[in-house]
């Protein structure tokens, strides 16, 4: 690394919360790193869980060469990723540390079904696993680890109808399971679809993520998806309305006539 050159460098976490992984030769990301522009990948081992910041002596760094290959460095620069990485965790931590917690906090299952609206009000009836489809249930965003938001028991006094978990965590900015899970079942469904070109199935998978989130290109996606619904016809078109309908936005559904 030449010193004299100035670096330029970009973190983007990946998770902060270490849940350990399902596979013993598979590294956890915890962020990339780009330093002038150059990729270079932050992970911890498989069995890690808990605070990422308690693992950070253990974090390798990884450097893409190509598509499918990646090599461990353990030069300056991976000296630099690693200390980069360890300064955001950080900041992250006394920037979640400074705010207060949500009073309600809910326990919701990785396929999107409520369990409990409020941890505080009823602890009794925690459940590690789903009662209507045997998922884990979380707490936290499984990213950042703040906890999502619960409702009340005087919720209903607010008008702002029935509670709907989350599609984003409103801390990170990341998706939750269930509306990964949804995006990614939608695109598997769309990738099936003998109606469209493979060229249609791109630009129609591209769609399904503009409708998560209320955003200036919602309404151009609402209108291509209408779109894609009459060319695919009723039936394929209810399949793939039914995957996504708990993770679209509610303007979405109302620029679409409702779903």
């Amino acid at each position: 690394m030449n010193d004299r050159q100035p670096l330029e460098t970009k973190v983007v976490l990946k998770q902060m919360v270490l849940h350990g992984s399902n596979q013993p030769e598979l590294l956890q990301r915890v962020a990339t790193v780009y330093i002038n522009g150059k990729e270079y990948r932050v992970s911890a081992p498989p069995e890690a869980k808990g605070d990422a910041l308690e693992w950070v002596p253990h974090f390798t760094v990884r450097r893409l060469v190509d598509f499918n290959s990646e090599v461990e460095i353990h030069d300056a620069f991976g000296v630099l990723a690693l200390k980069v990485v360890k300064e955001e965790l950080e900041k992250q931590k006394r920037e979640a540390n400074t705010k207060p917690h949500p009073e309600h906090v809910a326990q919701i299952c990785r396929n999107g079904h409520l369990v409990l609206g409020s941890l505080k009000d009823s602890p009794q009836f925690r459940k590690p696993f789903c009662e209507d489809c045997g998922a884990a249930t979380i707490e936290e965003c499984q990213t950042c680890g703040w906890p999502i938001a619960g409702i009340g028991p005087t919720a209903w006094m607010g008008g702002g109808g029935p509670y709907r978990p989350p599609r984003y965590c409103g801390e990170c900015g990341k998706p939750f399971p269930w509306t990964e899970t949804a995006l990614l079942a939608a695109k598997e469904y769309t990738d099936d679809l003998d109606q469209l070109s493979p060229e249609e199935k791109t630009v129609l998978k591209g769609t399904l993520d503009d409708l998560t989130s209320d955003t200036d290109r919602t309404p151009l996606a609402a209108s291509r998806f209408k779109k894609f619904m009459s060319k695919i016809g009723p039936a394929a078109g209810g399949v793939l309305q039914k995957i996504v309908e708990n993770v679209i936005t509610e303007a979405a559904k109302k620029m679409m006539g409702g779903l």
